[in-house]
C-alpha cells in the first residue's frame, strides 16, 4: 500500500499587464529544488490554476514560453503553506528577449554555460529558466524591462575564467554577441575558524593588481569549508570574508601569482579587522578586547534529513547572545510535526558519525541536553519547529563560546533520529 502525504491547495489567477487572463502558463512545483509532480499544471483558458502542494516551504514557478501570441517574463515566489490559499490575481510583466553566445578563443561555441542575469540597481538575481547555453554555444532569456548584469560561469571542470557584463539596459528584444571564454587554473581548498570550525558561506573576492575585480562564479564556501574557483594567470589579491557577519573575520592574500592549479587553506582570524587596518593594524582607540568578544553566531555543518526527506535547521532571534539580552532564543524548524527534540550545548564541537550524518557537537560531555516538543500538525515532516529561550545569561559565561545542534526524533529518519546543522555562538559584553 502507498500512503500519499497530507497536501493543501494553491489557487489563482495569472494575468497580463492589461489585465487579461493567461492561458498556458506551466507551473513548476519545487521542495528543496526537487522538481514535485502536480496535475493540472498549466492555467485555464482563463488564466486560472488550483493545484494541492505539500505542506511546508515550496518554490511555486510560472513558465510563460508556452504562452501563445504574446512575451511574458516568467515569475517564482517563494510560499510557507500551512493550510489553502488563494494568491489572487497575479500580474506577469512584458518580457524581452536577451540573447548572446559563448565561443572560445578559436571560434567553437561553449554549451551548457549557466548564465545569471541580476538588476543592477538591487543586486538581486532574476529568475531566468533555461538559461544555459545550446550545442551551439547559444543563450536567450526573457526579462522584464530593466538593467541588468549578465554573467557566464563554466563549470571548474571545464577550466574556464567567468566573466560578465554590466549595465545592460533592455526596453526590447536585445542582442549582446558574442563573448570569448579564456583558459584558466583551479584554485581550491578549505576556510576555517581559529577552532577549527569549517567557515560555510564565506566568499571570495578576487582582483588583478591591477585593481580589476575577477568574476568568481559559485565561490561560497560549502558546509566543509570546501571551495574551488578558476582564475586567470596572473597576479591577484584575494579577500575571504563572511557576508552581513558582525564580525568581519576576514583573511587575505596578496600578490598571489597563479600560473597552474594551486591550494590554498585558510584560516579566518578571531578579530581582522575588527577595529584594525587591512593589515590588521589596531585603530587608535580600539577596543580589541570587547571586539574579541563580538564574535559572529554562525552555523555550520549539514543535518540529517528525517521524514520526507527533509533537514531540520537551526538557527537564532533576538540579536546576539550577551549578558544583557534576553531575548536571545535558539530556534529550530523543518522537524517532524509534534515530535520530542532534544537541544544539545556544548563547549566543543565535533565530528562524530551517525547515521547518515554527524554530531557537530561534543556529544559525550555536553553542558546541557534539554528536551522539548515541536510544534505543528504531527507526524507532518517539515512541519515541527520550537524554540528555547535561556533566560538571562549569567555573567560568569562572558566570552566563552557554545556550540549547539537540535535532535529530534523521528521514525522516518536513519536510526530513528533526525539532526539539525549546528550553531556557534559567545555571549558578548553587549547587545
Amino acid at each position: 500500500m502507498i500512503s500519499l502525504p497530507q497536501g493543501v491547495a494553491v489557487a489563482g489567477t495569472l494575468v497580463n499587464g492589461t489585465g487579461l487572463p493567461v492561458p498556458g502558463v506551466n507551473l513548476d512545483v519545487r521542495v528543496d529544488g526537487v522538481n514535485q509532480i502536480v496535475k493540472n499544471d498549466t492555467t485555464d483558458l482563463f488564466g486560472n490554476f488550483l493545484i494541492a502542494v505539500p505542506f511546508g516551504q515550496i518554490t511555486l514557478e510560472f513558465l510563460t514560453q508556452g504562452v501563445f501570441g504574446q512575451t511574458l517574463a516568467p515569475q517564482r515566489h517563494q510560499l510557507q503553506m500551512s493550510s489553502d490559499a488563494d494568491m489572487g490575481a497575479i500580474a506577469l510583466q512584458q518580457g524581452f528577449h536577451l540573447s548572446g553566445a559563448l565561443a572560445l578563443s578559436g571560434g567553437s561555441p561553449v554549451p551548457e554555460i549557466d548564465i545569471d542575469v541580476f538588476d543592477s540597481v538591487t543586486g538581486t538575481k532574476v529568475f531566468t529558466p533555461g538559461d544555459n547555453t545550446s550545442l551551439t554555444g547559444v543563450f536567450d532569456v526573457v526579462v522584464p524591462a530593466g538593467q541588468y548584469d549578465i554573467e557566464w560561469c563554466p563549470q571548474v571542470i571545464l577550466r574556464l575564467v567567468a566573466g560578465d557584463i554590466e549595465g545592460v539596459v533592455v526596453a526590447a528584444d536585445t542582442a549582446l554577441g558574442v563573448f570569448t571564454l579564456m583558459p584558466g587554473n583551479i584554485l581550491s581548498g578549505t576556510v576555517s575558524y581559529s577552532d577549527g570550525v569549517p567557515a560555510q558561506g564565506v566568499d571570495l573576492e578576487v582582483a588583478l593588481i591591477s585593481g580589476s575585480s575577477v568574476v568568481t562564479c559559485n565561490d561560497d564556501t560549502d558546509v566543509l569549508g570546501f571551495y574551488q574557483t578558476v582564475l586567470p594567470s596572473d597576479t591577484i589579491n584575494i579577500v575571504y570574508s563572511l557576508p552581513n557577519s558582525l564580525l568581519l573575520e576576514r583573511a587575505y592574500r596578496r600578490n598571489m601569482q597563479i600560473v597552474s592549479d594551486q591550494v590554498l587553506n585558510v584560516v579566518l582570524p578571531d578579530c581582522k579587522p575588527c577595529g584594525a587596518d587591512l593589515n590588521g593594524v589596531p585603530a587608535p582607540g580600539a577596543n580589541l578586547l570587547e571586539d574579541a568578544l563580538a564574535e559572529a553566531t554562525i552555523t555550520y555543518g549539514l543535518g540529517v534529513a528525517g521524514s520526507g526527506g527533509i533537514i531540520p535547521k537551526i538557527t537564532f532571534t533576538g540579536s546576539q547572545p550577551s549578558v544583557f539580552n534576553n531575548q536571545f532564543r535558539l530556534f529550530v524548524e523543518e522537524g517532524l510535526g509534534g515530535s520530542l527534540a532534544f537541544l544539545a550545548i556544548a563547549a566543543n564541537h565535533s565530528a562524530v558519525p551517525f547515521g547518515t550524518g554527524f554530531l557537530l557537537v561534543e556529544p559525550f560531555e555536553p553542558l546541557v541536553t534539554i528536551p522539548l516538543f515541536l510544534d505543528g500538525v504531527p507526524g507532518i515532516p517539515g512541519a515541527g519547529s520550537a524554540e528555547y529561550p535561556p533566560g538571562p545569561i549569567p555573567l560568569s559565561t562572558l566570552g566563552i563560546r557554545f556550540y549547539s545542534q537540535f535532535v529530534i526524533q523521528d521514525p522516518g529518519a536513519p536510526l530513528g533520529v533526525s539532526l539539525s546543522n549546528a550553531i556557534r555562538f559567545r555571549i558578548r559584553n553587549s547587545p
